[in-house]
C-alpha cells in the first residue's frame, strides 16, 4: 500500500507546504485544496490533469470533425472538378516547356531548370485558387447559415472559436492538396525529366522549401479572405463571388491607380500583388514592384487580422442553442 501510494506523492516542496497546512488546519476554516484524495493525488494535480486531458479531448473533436468536413467536400462533383482542372492547368504547361527546351537544348540541361516556373505556378491557377477558396468557404459556412444548421454546430462541445479553427484547418488543407502538393510533384517531374546527378538535386532542393512556404502564405491568406466573405452572407453564390470579386477589384484598382500616379505603391491594395512580392525573393527573383517586399508583409498580415475580426464578428451574433 505505501509504495503504491508514494508513486502519486507530489515533490518535497509541495509535501513541506502540505506538512505545513495540515498543521494549521485545527485553527483555520478554509480547506487545503492540496490534500490528497483517497487515491494518494493532490487536488491541484488532479485539476492540472483533468485540463490537459479536456485539451486532448478538444483537439480530439477538432482533428475528428476537419476529417469529416474533408470527406464531404470530396464527394462534392463542382469540387472534383475544380480540383482537377487546378492540376492540369498548373502541371502539363509546365511539364511541355520542360520537355521541349530538353528536346532543343545544346548546353547542360542543369540550365533548363528554372526556380522561376514553380513561382509562376500559382499564378497559373489564380483563377481556380480563387473558385475553389470561394466555393469550399460558402459550401461550408454559408449554407450553414442559410439553413441554420450552423447552431446545431456551436452547441457544446464545439465552441465558437472551435467552429473557426475547424473551417480554417479544413479549408488550408484542402487547399494546400490542390495547391500545393501538384506544384511539389511538378518540382519532382521536371527532376526525374532533366536526369541531374543527385549532388545537384540536393543543392536545388532550396526551390522545394521556398514553393512550399509560398504556397502555404497563398494558402493562409485566401483561407482568411474567403471565410470572412462566406461568413457575411447566407447566399452561395453570392458567397462564390465575393472573394471573386474582391481579389479581380482590388487588382483593378491598383492596376489603375499605378498607371495613373506612375508609382508602385498603390499595388499594395490588392492582396494578391503583395503575395507575389513577398514570394519573389524566396525564389531568389527579383522584386516585380518597386518598394521592400516588407511592405506588402505588413499589408497581408492587416488584411488577415481585419478577416479574422469580421469572421469572428459574423460567427459570434449566431445565437447558440442552450
Amino acid at each position: 500500500t505505501s509504495s503504491s501510494t508514494s508513486t502519486h506523492q507530489p515533490p518535497s516542496s509541495s509535501l513541506s507546504s502540505l506538512t505545513a497546512s495540515s498543521s494549521t488546519s485545527s485553527s483555520s476554516p478554509t480547506p487545503d485544496t492540496s490534500a490528497p484524495s483517497a487515491h494518494g493525488e493532490s487536488t491541484i494535480f488532479r485539476e492540472v490533469r483533468e485540463y490537459r486531458e479536456s485539451i486532448m479531448d478538444r483537439w480530439e473533436i477538432i482533428y475528428n470533425a476537419v476529417t469529416i468536413e474533408m470527406d464531404r467536400m470530396r464527394k462534392d462533383k463542382w469540387f472534383i472538378i475544380l480540383a482537377i482542372m487546378t492540376g492540369l492547368f498548373g502541371i502539363l504547361p509546365v511539364i511541355a516547356l520542360t520537355m521541349v527546351n530538353i528536346s532543343i537544348s545544346d548546353g547542360p540541361r542543369g540550365e533548363i531548370f528554372n526556380a522561376r516556373d514553380f513561382y509562376t505556378f500559382y499564378s497559373v491557377v489564380f483563377t481556380f485558387l480563387v473558385l475553389l477558396s470561394g466555393y469550399i468557404s460558402a459550401k461550408n459556412i454559408t449554407t450553414q447559415k442559410a439553413d441554420r444548421s450552423i447552431t446545431l454546430y456551436l452547441c457544446r462541445p464545439i465552441s465558437k472559436l472551435d467552429y473557426l479553427i475547424i473551417k480554417f484547418l479544413m479549408l488550408a488543407f484542402t487547399l494546400a492538396i490542390l495547391i500545393i502538393v501538384p506544384n511539389v510533384l511538378l518540382y519532382f517531374i521536371v527532376l526525374g525529366l532533366l536526369r541531374m546527378p543527385f549532388l545537384w538535386n540536393l543543392e536545388h532542393l532550396w526551390v522545394l522549401g521556398s514553393l512550399m512556404l509560398y504556397g502555404t502564405l497563398i494558402v493562409s491568406v485566401f483561407s482568411m479572405l474567403s471565410l470572412a466573405i462566406a461568413s457575411s452572407t447566407k447566399r452561395l453564390h453570392w458567397a462564390i463571388a465575393g472573394i471573386f470579386i474582391f481579389l479581380f477589384l482590388t487588382f483593378g484598382m491598383a492596376a489603375s491607380m499605378q498607371f495613373i500616379l506612375e508609382s508602385d505603391l498603390p499595388v499594395l491594395i490588392s492582396p494578391w500583388n503583395n503575395l507575389q512580392q513577398v514570394g519573389a525573393p524566396l525564389f531568389g527573383l527579383d522584386l516585380p514592384f518597386d518598394f521592400p517586399w516588407a511592405y506588402s508583409f505588413v499589408i497581408l498580415v492587416a488584411y488577415v487580422t481585419v478577416s479574422l475580426a469580421f469572421l469572428m464578428y459574423n460567427i459570434n451574433k449566431v445565437e447558440v442553442l442552450g
